[in-house]
């Protein structure tokens, strides 16, 4: 849960400040969701709010671009939908073992 909630932090102080600047975000797990995979200790580089360069750490010389030391946390593409139902539903024919929405509540398990 604290990983997660690092992670959270992490991407919105990234949101924020990330126009009309440049942003490493280096020394972190890098989940690429490519066939290139996840990168232990990786940096994400980001230009005026665009990713342009993801890849190994690296030291940064120049003292104009800002950067975030993940220390060893996961570093993402964003948030991201899986689109499955399991451990939602325990059996699809009884609906009371559905746990995927709440009748009565605005709130539901997405």
């Amino acid at each position: 849960m604290k990983k997660l909630l690092t992670s959270l932090l992490l991407a919105a102080a990234v949101i924020a400040p990330a126009s009309a600047q440049t942003l490493v975000i280096n020394n972190g797990r890098v989940i690429t969701n490519t066939s290139t995979g996840v990168i232990e200790n990786g940096a994400v580089v980001i230009r005026d709010g665009v990713i342009v360069s993801v890849g190994d750490s690296g030291e940064v010389q120049d003292d104009s671009i800002e950067v975030i030391d993940a220390q060893g946390g996961w570093i993402t593409p964003g948030l991201f939908h899986p689109q499955t139902q399991l451990g939602l539903i325990e059996v699809g024919a009884e609906p009371s073992t559905h746990d995927d929405a709440a009748d009565d509540s605005s709130f539901t398990a997405a």
